[in-house]
This record gives C-alpha cells, structure tokens and sequence, in this order.
C-alpha cells in the first residue's frame, strides 16, 4: 500500500514515523530524508531496530544493496536512494523481507542536466548518443567517450537519461524502486507541488491520503483553517516602498537573478534587502534569512553585504538549523522548470506552476521562528507570491 501523509510543517509527521516504526518491530524500513543527520535522529530515536547506515568502505550503494540483501532496516539519504537502479535481486529482496519504504519529504525524481549547450547536443546526437523516438529514452552507443561526457555515457548506461523536445537532457530515477518497495510512506505537505507526485500518476501508482492529528494518524485531508488563522497571527508581510521592484508578473523569476540585462534591478533589490534588515527590522544578521536565486554555483554577484552567513537557499526544507530567525527576505519569483513542465505535459499531466511555488515559499519559511510559535516579519517582494501567499492563507 502507497500512503501519503500530508501534514503542514511541524505537524509531528516525524514523531509519528518513529512511533509507528517502534511499535513494528517485525517490519523491515527503509528510512530516507534528505539530510544525514536526520538518519542519526531515526537510529538514535530507534534503538532496537538497529538501523544501519550504508557507509561502505569501496560503494555506498554496494553497501546498500547488501544491507536490504541481509532484510536490515536502513537509514540513507535522498541522494543515495535515487541513485539507485535495482537488479532483479534486489527486487527480490524487497518484496521477500516485505520492506516499507518510508520518504521524509517528496523525493526528487527528476532534473535537468546542466552544463550542456546546443553545440553540445548536436555534437552528442551525431553518432554517440541514439533516442528511442517512441519513450525518449537515450542510449548511448558510441564506443568511445570523450571526458566531458562521461557523466553523460554513465546516466545513459544507467537507464536514467531522457531528452525532451530534442533540446534537453533530463535525468529521471528509474522507476523500478517505487514500484518494487511493497509499501511506500511519503511524509511531506502539499504533495500535489511535488514532482515524485506526477512521476508516480505517470507511472500508474495509486496511493491514499492521510494527515496528523495529535499524534495520530487519520485518513483523509486535514482542515488546515486553524492553523492558517495561527500563522497569519504570526506572520507580518511587509508592505512598503520596498515592494515596488516585483510588481511586474515575471520580476525577481530565475532570470531576473541570472540575466545581464537587469543588473541594475538586482543591486537594488539587494539594497532593498538590506535596509528591510537594518532599517525596518533593526535587527543583526544572528536573527535574519534571506533568498535569492544565484547567478551561478559560488557566485558573489547577489550577496547582500553583512549577511552572507543569513542566506538560505529558496528550496530548503526538512531543516531545523535556522529556528531562531525572526526577520525573513524571500526575494524570488518561484516558477516551474520549463523542461520538466513540457516533460510532463508531453506524458498528460499539468503541473499546477502556483502550488509549486506555494510549496516552496511555505517550507522556506517555515525554517525561521514560525515553526517555534514566535512572530516573524517577512519582506516577500515579489507581487505574484504574495498573492499567492495571501490567497492560501484566506481560502
């Protein structure tokens, strides 16, 4: 059985898992979140389930394999999980000591491969790579490889390499381990946002619904208006003369942040940033977070100056290292990726672009003092998220 259980953040869902998992003593877990120290929590909070960590001294994944061969309960990692492409063995292992699958958030399932041009993929398409016209799914049949597509060569060897609409290479998990676990648990909120949730439709797996309510499991969908009313008690958006720089539709997007062209508009809204934080807030860098999307991995471009260690990427989540934060600057415009957008609709299925970004803005800022019940201010300068903000917290 699939079961999904949708909770806001702070909703127990965790504690809930660990009780579950210590009253099950004969049941074999996989236990995957996205952080390690997490795995430490559920080997800590489990003791007599004896979970074991893959650590292998040659393989994490040769470790792994051999854990579950042996029908012990496993806590990993995210990475480490979607990496993995299951041999019938490994199939029969699954389903012979009956494992339960259980995914602390949604599991990234899909993503684009970077640092590929169009130059790339025609040199790519003309003798070393063959696309199935029917699935999309890219072989690689060349029997040389140059260096700067081996990474390439090992996730087409792997199975996982796709191209969407001739001009994007994507790498997709392989299905394989969802649909061979005998019993999947997805602890997350608003799964519909979630790719790993339309990865599983395409796919043809069904699941059931359920939340938590003191403690306890119950199926169905949770009334979320009480908890709506105690954040929007908590919660002080900014409104000012700092928001005029994310009125357009389009404003503080991915490219706003990456493109020469708005150059001038991104120091701005750095500035901005800024004097929210020390003029508006009157606050030292010890209780702020703030987000941009970066102009490239490493990159100083949009750093604002005395708050370089307050930054906190767009999408984090499933954190609790930044609990005391009370002053919060979300500058982004969150959108879908278009590829992955036309990857899906090519396969039936529309994503909902304002409940992705919904998703994303309510994890971020649930990371600050809101999760501990403290009041918080929030400098969300982007008009489109914050009328998506609002428009949750009033529906």
């Amino acid at each position: 059985m699939n079961l999904i259980i949708d909770s806001i953040m702070g909703g127990g869902k965790t504690t809930w898992a660990i009780n579950h998992m210590n009253r099950s003593q004969q049941r074999r877990f996989i236990f995957a979140t996205p952080f390690l120290n997490e795995d430490i929590r559920i080997k800590n909070s489990c003791p007599t389930l004896h979970f074991v960590e893959p650590n292998g001294t040659f393989s994490k994944m040769s470790d792994l394999k051999k854990i579950i061969s042996q029908g012990k309960n496993v806590a990993t990692t995210h990475a480490l999980l979607s990496q993995w492409i299951p041999t019938a063995a490994d199939i029969d292992n699954l389903r012979k000591w009956n494992y339960t699958l259980i995914l602390d958030e949604a599991l990234e399932v899909i993503r684009p491969v970077q640092n590929l041009n169009a130059d790339d993929l025609r040199v790519l398409r003309a003798g070393l790579l063959e696309v199935d016209a029917a699935t999309n799914k890219v072989t690689w049949i060349a029997e040389n490889c140059p260096q700067r597509y081996l990474d390439i060569k090992k996730l087409a060897d792997a199975g996982r390499l796709f191209i969407c609409r001739d001009s994007q290479l994507l790498d997709l998990m392989p299905i394989d381990v969802l649909k061979s676990t005998p019993n999947i648990i997805v602890m997350t909120f608003l799964f519909e946002a979630s790719h790993l949730c339309y990865y599983m439709r395409m796919h043809g797996m069904r699941w059931r619904k359920a939340f938590i309510t003191n403690g306890r499991i119950q199926m169905g969908e949770a009334d979320l208006t009480p908890k709506k009313q105690e954040i929007k008690r908590l919660l002080s958006i900014y409104s000012g003369k700092y928001n005029h720089c994310g009125e357009k539709r389009n404003a503080l997007s991915a490219s706003f942040w990456t493109s020469a062209r708005h150059a001038v508009e991104r120091r701005q809204v750095i500035r901005n940033i800024r004097s929210f934080f020390l003029t508006y807030c009157r606050s030292s860098v010890d209780h702020c977070m703030w987000s941009t999307f970066k102009d490239k991995p490493g990159s100083e471009t949009n750093v604002v100056k005395g708050f370089k260690t307050a930054f906190v990427p767009f999408n984090a989540k499933a954190t609790n290292e930044f609990g005391d934060r009370t002053c919060l600057a979300y500058a982004v415009n969150v959108y879908e990726n278009p590829m992955i957008f036309a990857w899906f609709c090519d396969h039936g299925l529309t994503l909902d672009c304002e409940v992705f970004a919904l998703s994303a803005m309510l994890q971020w800022i649930w990371r600050s003092a809101i999760r501990n019940g403290r009041a918080v201010k929030l400098y969300l300068p982007s008009l489109r998220m914050r009328e998506i903000l609002c428009a949750w917290l009033e529906s």
